[in-house]
C-alpha cells in the first residue's frame, strides 16, 4: 500500500515549499507541491495510508559519512554489536545513511571492524526500517604523525605496496580512505584506489597545496573535517606556502567536510567555508564518539586516550586537546540555521545532498525526489527529528532524546 505524507513543508533544493510525498516499496513514487499540502480525497485515502505532517518539515534523511560512535559505543569495539548499535541511535537523530568511521588501532582491531561492516553491507536488506551502511571509512593509519589529532602514533602506517594491497582487498564494503597525500607512496595509491570504487579524502595532513592538487589530479574529491588536522598557509623564508586548508577552501574538485558543532570550528570560519566552496560543495559530519548521547562528564575512551564530555564537546583528560565530536548530525543542521543564519533547506543540503554527491550516491539519495530511497524525516519548528523512514519503513517507536542543543 502507498504512504502519502501530507500537510507538510517540503525541504526541497530551492527552498521549503507545502506539498506532500507518496511512497511505496521504499522508494519515493510522487512529489507534490501543487496544492497537495491538503488532506488527499476520500477516494485516495480508501487506498493510501495516510500520515499527516502537521505542518512539519519533511526532508532527505541525513547522510553522516564520518561517525565513530555514539551512546557508549565505538565502531572499534570488541562487542560485535557497536556497528548495529551506532547506526541505531544516530537513526534515531535523523541519519538514515552512513559510513561507520574506523579510528587508527592495530590492524587486528581494525580488519575486525571492516569485517563487520563488510557483513553490514551485504547481509542486511534493510526492510525493518535500519539505516543504510554505505560502507567503511577508514581514517588512517596512513596519516601525517604531526596532525594526527588524538590517533595513535603507535599504529600509523607508511603506504607500501602491502599498504595498497590490504586496502584493495576489502574493495565493496572500504567505501572511504583518508590518507596523507604527502606520505611516500599516497599519490601513487590515490588512482588505485579509486579504481577500486573507494572516495579518497585528504585528511591529518601535513602536504602544501601544490601536492593536495596532485592529489585531486589522481583522483582524491574530499577534504576530511575541515580545519582540524591539517596544515595551513606557513612561511618558507620570505615566501608563504598554502597548505591543506587552502587547497580545500579553492579547489572546486573537492568536497569539504566540516564539524559544525559551533565548538571545533568558530563560526567565522564554518562561514568562510561557506563563502568559497558554497552551498553544493560543504558537507557537515558529526565526527561523533562514542560520547554521543552520553551526558556531560562522561569519561570515555577515544583511540586508546581517556576523554571527558564537557559542554557539548570531548576533551582529553589531560586538556591537550579535543577528542571528537558527541553532537549528531541534526544538532549541526540546527546550528548552520540558528547561529549562522543559513537558509533551513541549505542546512540541510550540506546533511543530505552533498555528502551524497560526495559518497556517490547522489542517483538514489539525498533529494526528495520521484524514484529516490524514500528516506524521509521530519522535523519540528526547532528542527528536531519527530519521525524517521529508511526506505519507506518507520520503526514503531523512535528513541530519539530530541535534543536540541
Amino acid at each position: 500500500m502507498d504512504t502519502i505524507l501530507y500537510n507538510a513543508l517540503l525541504a526541497l533544493e530551492d527552498g521549503l515549499k507545502p506539498g506532500s510525498l507518496r511512497f511505496s516499496g521504499g522508494r519515493v513514487v510522487e512529489v507534490d507541491t501543487l496544492g497537495a499540502s491538503s488532506a488527499p480525497s476520500a477516494r485516495t485515502a480508501s487506498r493510501c495510508r495516510l500520515i499527516d505532517a502537521e505542518g512539519m518539515i519533511a526532508a532527505p534523511g541525513l547522510i553522516d559519512l564520518h561517525c565513530h560512535g555514539g551512546s557508549g559505543y565505538d565502531v572499534n569495539d570488541e562487542d560485535p554489536g557497536s556497528v548495529a548499535a551506532v547506526a541505531e541511535f544516530h537513526r534515531a537523530h535523523g541519519v538514515t545513511a552512513m559510513m561507520p568511521s574506523i579510528a587508527v588501532d592495530a590492524r587486528a582491531v581494525m580488519e575486525r571492524s571492516l569485517d563487520r561492516i563488510r557483513a553490514a553491507v551485504i547481509d542486511s536488506d534493510y526492510s525493518g526500517g535500519s539505516s543504510e551502511i554505505l560502507g567503511a571509512h577508514l581514517e588512517g593509519p596512513f596519516i601525517s604523525e604531526r596532525y594526527r589529532g588524538c590517533q595513535d602514533i603507535d599504529n600509523i602506517r607508511p603506504m607500501d605496496s602491502a599498504a595498497i594491497a590490504f586496502l584493495e582487498s576489502w574493495a565493496g564494503s572500504l567505501a572511504r580512505v583518508t590518507l596523507a597525500p604527502e606520505l611516500p607512496g599516497a599519490l601513487e595509491a590515490i588512482p588505485r584506489l579509486r579504481e577500486a570504487g573507494m572516495t579518497v579524502s585528504i585528511g591529518h595532513s601535513e602536504a602544501d597545496a601544490k601536492t593536495c592538487r596532485l592529489a585531486a589530479d589522481r583522483g582524491a574529491t574530499l577534504v576530511t573535517h575541515l580545519y582540524n588536522a591539517m596544515s595551513s598557509v606557513r612561511k618558507d623564508g620570505p615566501y608563504r606556502v598554502p597548505g591543506v586548508l587552502e587547497a580545500a577552501l579553492t579547489d572546486d574538485r573537492l568536497f569539504a567536510e566540516i564539524i559544525a558543532d559551533g565548538i571545533h570550528v568558530p563560526a567565522e570560519l564554518v562561514s568562510l567555508a561557506l563563502r568559497c566552496k558554497g552551498p553544493k560543495r560543504l558537507l557537515v559530519c558529526s565526527d561523533a564518539n562514542r560520547g554521543a548521547g552520553l551526558p556531560d562528564s562522561s569519561v570515555i575512551e577515544v583511540c586508546g586516550s581517556r576523554a571527558r564530555v564537557s559542554n557539548g564537546v570531548a576533551v582529553l583528560e589531560d586538556g591537550t586537546g579535543l577528542a571528537g565530536s558527541v553532537t549528531t548530525l541534526d544538532g549541526m543542521v540546527r546550528y548552520m540555521a540558528s547561529s549562522l543564519g543559513l537558509p533551513v533547506h541549505e542546512a540541510l543540503l550540506a546533511a543530505s545532498a552533498v555528502p551524497a554527491m560526495a559518497a556517490g550516491v547522489a542517483d538514489r539519495k539525498g533529494h526528495l525526489r520521484s524514484g529516490y530511497d524514500a528516506d524521509i524525516i521530519l522535523l519540528d519548528s526547532k528542527l528536531a527529528v519527530r519521525r524517521v523512514w529508511c526506505r519507506g519503513v518507520e520503526r514503531s517507536k523512535e528513541h530519539s532524546t530530541h535534543d536540541t542543543r
